[in-house]
């Protein structure tokens, strides 16, 4: 059966993602999966934080590899420099898992109010039957 109408997000339009994490939420280890309803490109990322103490850095993956390794948290914010990140590591398939990991490096370390927004750009979505925008529908 044929598309021929879909109301959803629109190929190489860029959409932030934003995901915020309270001090509760944290632990030595916290980490996040999240599955991209959509095949993106990683555009940018950045994190903040209201408050912190100790050491902690924050990693960000997918299937292809890290896109960033150990980025510091710090409460003046930080873009993270992606552009050592490879094509494979940055471009993400839909139903892909995106995983955040905040680590814990010194043993004592305390985040208020966490924020990693990840910026990507829309490169095909998934219908709700699982076909995705690159596929045949016919």
């Amino acid at each position: 059966m044929a598309r021929t109408s879909f109301d959803g997000p629109i190929i190489g339009q860029i959409v932030p993602m934003v995901f915020t994490f309270g001090q509760s939420q944290l632990t030595a280890t916290t980490v996040l999966d999240w599955e991209a309803p959509f095949a993106c490109r990683i555009m940018a990322i950045s994190h903040a934080c209201s408050a912190e103490g100790g050491a902690s850095t924050l990693e960000v993956d997918t299937a292809g590899g890290a896109v960033i390794a150990a980025s510091l948290i710090n409460t003046a914010g930080l873009v993270a420099d992606i552009s050592g990140a490879t094509s494979a590591n940055r471009d993400v398939a839909a139903g892909a898992q995106i995983v955040i990991t905040w680590t814990d490096v010194g043993g004592s370390a305390t985040v208020d109010d966490l924020v990693v927004c990840i910026v990507v750009q829309i490169k095909g979505f998934m219908w709700t039957d699982g076909a995705t925008s690159n596929e045949d529908d016919d």
